[in-house]
């Protein structure tokens, strides 16, 4: 039974990449929002798999591995083929020859696996993270079926060709970036708490008022008020 309970963490860290895959499959199929809510699936088991861990004293390395394994391929490949779909329904290119319209998917998955391997040996990233982490972004990417109307996404984003082609730019710098974000755990004596909250009730009212565009706004209000929050810290220290 101790056996069984110390595995836990790692079938909650395959059944995030279980979702991973299965998004995959949905994107390949057209079903945009059911990739979505895959990867929402896997974010629950994501935020699980380190909690059980601690819960069962059975945090080790190869759970960290796993973890990061699965992340890449849930939050990073996941939303990359969701933003291949985009430019798919877009259109890819109005003239022959080369065109690096097809191809800006690939920055995303590129800088959140990247992103990941940088985060294993990167030990300043206990308390909080250096750059936008990984499943955030892919959050952030797998939402915007919302924004675009699902039954003619075509039309929806046609007329949008240099935010398409920018944006998964965007999201690769962030997570690469070297500002310092706020975690989401609050313990006894975090500098941030109030900050977290006010964010926390904010993207609350978002979804509530604006569920179509919250996934973005969220997005840029947690760097924003992160990089606000290190920045007063810091200067009040």
């Amino acid at each position: 039974m101790k056996n069984l309970l110390k595995q836990l963490p790692n079938l909650l860290t395959l059944s995030n990449l279980a979702c991973g895959i299965l998004g995959i499959i949905a994107v390949f199929e057209g079903k945009l929002e059911q990739a979505f809510w895959f990867m929402v699936l896997a974010a629950v088991f994501d935020f699980f798999d380190g909690f059980v861990a601690r819960l069962v004293n059975a945090a080790g390395a190869l759970g960290k591995q796993l973890d990061s394994l699965a992340d890449g391929v849930t939050f990073g490949v996941l939303p990359g083929f969701i933003w291949w779909d985009f430019m798919n329904a877009m259109g890819h290119c109005s003239t022959q020859g080369f065109c690096i319209n097809k191809y800006v998917f690939l920055a995303i998955p590129l800088a959140a696996i990247y992103r990941l391997a940088l985060f294993n040996i990167d030990t300043r990233q206990s308390q909080g993270f250096i750059g936008v982490p990984t499943p955030i972004t892919g959050l952030t990417i797998a939402s915007m079926v919302f924004l675009f109307d699902g039954t003619n996404l075509g039309n929806a984003i046609g007329g949008q060709t240099e935010f398409m082609i920018l944006l998964p730019f965007v999201f690769a710098f962030f997570m690469l970036s070297n500002w310092e974000m706020f975690a989401f755990k609050i313990k006894k004596g975090d500098p941030f708490k109030i900050q977290k909250g006010i964010f926390l009730l904010a993207s609350i009212a978002f979804m509530a008022l604006f569920p179509k565009e919250a996934g973005l706004s969220i997005y840029f209000m947690y760097i924003g008020i992160s990089l606000l929050s290190h920045y007063f810290v810091k200067n009040h220290d």
